[in-house]
């Protein structure tokens, strides 16, 4: 559709003493036009008395549409009336409302109200919508005409272009003239945009119609072009006198999202939710699912690459522990987190196999890791290890476009709501030994991901208190929970480390604190470690 400018204001005003003016002139000096001559006696005041423009002025600051000066003297038109509601007629109208037609027009019902007028206040319709009535649009059924739209015309002897105005077709530029005085004579005239056509005087001393319209422009001068560009929006452009475009204005009226978008945001909601909506075909938002905790997104169900939502909300992070080997724990602090899936096992060899044979991931390097990755038959439930964080990393990418959890969403995933003296992530037991791999209890080496079922988290994720520990996303920083933001925090912006989290059936050589649900431990990312794996995670949001 091309653009259109600023609708033609509203001529109620002008029409109403155009009618008034005409029927004034038909009535005739000196008639009231009850068919009685006007005798000029009292209760009546001559025409001849009457001062047009104070008529008119009075009239209007009386609330009227107009005035004029009748043989009775001056008489408001469209003002107060029998009705009151300001259409100078005594209809029964439920009034007062918008001035009632001052002469009916199509599909009015002559004295009737406004409550049976067929046209019911609206004035002339506008059938292809592009803002101009039929009385001004040249064809109101196509919308790429408007006055001021240019076409091409013709005559008994050539073409020319004509403009659309009030609504009709005018200034048709084609020839008029098509006498000519040497038959057999050719001449080049101008035709279409820009070109030019041969034509020849005809026998009869008449020129006859040109021929083919060659070396054309691009477009008519004078013609609008618009298109729809960005969200929603349109720009235009006009063609030249030399039929060629100049350049498309900015694109202009666009939405604030692209049509057929979905969307799963934070935005609009409180913090630790989020919700789901579509960008309609006005480019605006429309809310499909209102602001929630819950995930919004479907996780992986079965198999070894089961995921969990963990709901949206606060929990508290750190440790209450003051002994100075705790310090990187510490302070314990509140942290709302929006909704996220993570993996509900460790990511096994088996799954990791498929990232390396694709070229996406490489093999474990550790010649320790050799037999568990070798004999697939006997360990590709176990946990994949001897792989570095950039191995880690790039096997969530390729698993479906994800990332590693960050530090605070792997403890969420890990502990007890509303218990921080829970220290372990089964619960207050200090043995380990019912609930995860942990050295002397029996596996003195790496086990299936799924081998203790006990040891599972509130939240429902395997493997967090034993058997190997896991990468995330956050550098290491042991002060960091002291200046730590509150809402979805993503670790400090660099370091030289990685955050690991989570304890390996080694760490009971090293310390029973390192079980504990808080426990931290650091990483160099191209350095392969023997005793970390991979979880991923992916965030249930998508802006």
């Amino acid at each position: 559709m091309q653009p259109r400018p600023a609708p033609v204001p509203a001529v109620l005003r002008i029409v109403a003493r155009v009618l008034a003016a005409l029927a004034a002139a038909s009535i005739g000096c000196g008639d009231d036009g009850s068919g009685t001559p006007d005798d000029g006696g009292s209760g009546e005041i001559d025409g001849a008395t009457c001062d047009p423009t104070a008529c008119d002025a009075s009239c209007v600051a009386g609330g009227a549409v107009a005035g004029v000066c009748r043989a009775t003297g001056c008489e408001c038109i469209g003002g107060a009336d029998g009705d009151a509601d300001r259409d100078g007629d005594a209809d029964s109208d439920a009034g007062p409302d918008v001035i009632e037609d001052v002469v009916p027009d199509r599909g009015d019902d002559a004295g009737a109200g406004d409550a049976t007028d067929a046209e019911a206040e609206t004035g002339p319709t506008d059938a292809d919508g592009d803002t101009y009535p039929e009385d001004v649009d040249c064809d109101d059924h196509d919308a790429d005409v408007f006055p001021g739209s240019v076409r091409e015309c013709t005559s008994a002897c050539g073409t020319g272009t004509e403009r659309c105005d009030a609504g009709s077709w005018v200034g048709c530029t084609a020839p008029t003239d098509c006498t000519c005085s040497t038959p057999g004579a050719t001449r080049l005239v101008e035709c279409g945009r820009c070109g030019q056509a041969s034509q020849r005087c005809g026998s009869d001393g008449i020129w006859e119609l040109p021929g083919p319209c060659l070396y054309e422009g691009e477009c008519l001068p004078g013609t609008f072009e618009s298109e729809l560009c960005g969200r929603c929006g349109s720009r235009s452009r006009l063609c030249t006198t030399t039929c060629t475009w100049m350049p498309w204005t900015e694109c202009t009226g666009e939405g604030e999202c692209e049509a057929g978008t979905v969307q799963v945001t934070r935005a609009g909601c409180l913090d630790g939710q989020i919700q789901r909506r579509r960008c309609d075909d006005t480019c605006h938002w429309s809310v499909e699912v209102a602001c929630s905790t819950d995930c919004l997104l479907s996780p992986r169900l079965g198999g070894y690459d089961e995921e969990i939502c963990i709901r949206g909300g606060s929990f508290t992070m750190g440790s209450e522990e003051t002994q100075s080997m705790y310090f990187d724990r510490m302070p314990v602090h509140t942290v709302t987190l929006s909704p996220y899936l993570i993996d509900k096992y460790p990511v096994t060899n088996g799954r990791y196999r498929p990232c390396v044979e694709a070229g996406a991931c490489r093999a474990p390097r550790n010649p320790r890791a050799y037999y568990y990755w070798v004999d697939r038959a006997t360990y590709d439930p176990y946990p994949v290890n001897s792989i570095t964080w950039e191995d880690a990393v790039a096997f969530c990418a390729w698993d479906g476009g994800r990332l590693l959890p960050t530090e605070a969403q792997w403890e969420k995933a890990a502990r007890r709501p509303g218990e921080p003296t829970s220290y372990y992530v089964w619960g207050t037991d200090p043995d380990p030994c019912p609930y995860v791999n942990w050295y002397g209890c029996g596996d003195d080496g790496f086990a299936p991901v799924d081998a203790y079922p006990a040891g599972i988290s509130w939240c429902g994720v395997m493997g967090m208190g034993g058997n190997i520990g896991n990468y995330t996303r956050d550098f290491y920083d042991a002060g960091y929970y002291a200046v730590s933001p509150t809402l979805d925090p993503e670790g400090p912006v660099t370091a030289a480390r990685r955050t690991c989290r989570g304890s390996y059936y080694r760490a009971a050589l090293e310390g029973g604190n390192y079980r504990r649900v808080t426990a931290r431990f650091s990483a160099y990312v191209a350095e392969p470690g023997d005793y970390v794996g991979i979880r991923c995670a992916r965030q249930a949001w998508t802006d």
